[in-house]
């Protein structure tokens, strides 16, 4: 394959891709639309996408207040060195459906290694702050041995998710302060 070729397939799927994060509920006909391809190229293009794990799969944005919910970030900050705990976090989140998510009425929203202050983000859905207390505590008691410390903050009002604009937006007025 000629350079330019792989070059172009590259930029195809960048504009998939882009699409996809537009509205992942977008038939391959209504992206091939946008995109002036053809249907089978967009499918073809989509199934190659999963299968190198370019795109993991596709999720729904929901609104956490019409579902009785509300989203949670963990801020956590290790203690050097945590290699030992690896192979179990790792099987901890394959397993999640065993796992302290299912226990305590938790969705896993992601899970992030991080660079800087804190070592891990967690973001998750709870019923409320009692319920993501609780996740937070048996968290701490899982891996509290290699834990410094965990934060947890509560969203107050979501501006964007998942690259989606909240549809209430201007509800954000009723949260400034004069």
């Amino acid at each position: 394959m000629s350079r330019s070729s792989v070059k172009q397939i590259e930029e195809d799927e960048q504009i998939i891709i882009q699409e996809l994060m537009k509205d992942s509920r977008q038939s391959p006909q209504e992206i091939a639309e946008h995109c002036r391809f053809s249907r089978q190229k967009v499918w073809r293009i989509m199934n190659k996408l999963e299968e190198n794990n370019k795109v993991w799969g596709y999720t729904a944005v929901v609104d956490d207040d019409n579902v009785g919910r509300k989203t949670y970030f963990a801020l956590l900050k290790a203690k050097a060195p945590f290699h030992d705990k690896i192979d179990l976090i790792i099987k901890n989140i394959k397993d999640q459906k065993k796992g302290l998510e299912t226990k305590h009425n938790i969705y896993l929203l992601g899970s992030y290694y991080l660079n800087g202050v804190y070592d891990w983000l967690v973001i998750f859905s709870a019923e409320n702050i009692s319920h993501a207390k609780r996740y937070q505590g048996a968290a701490q008691k899982e891996y509290g041995e290699f834990l410094e410390r965990i934060d947890l903050m509560e969203s107050v009002f979501p501006l964007i998710k998942f690259g989606k604009i909240n549809p209430n937006i201007e509800q954000l007025k009723e949260f400034a302060i004069e």
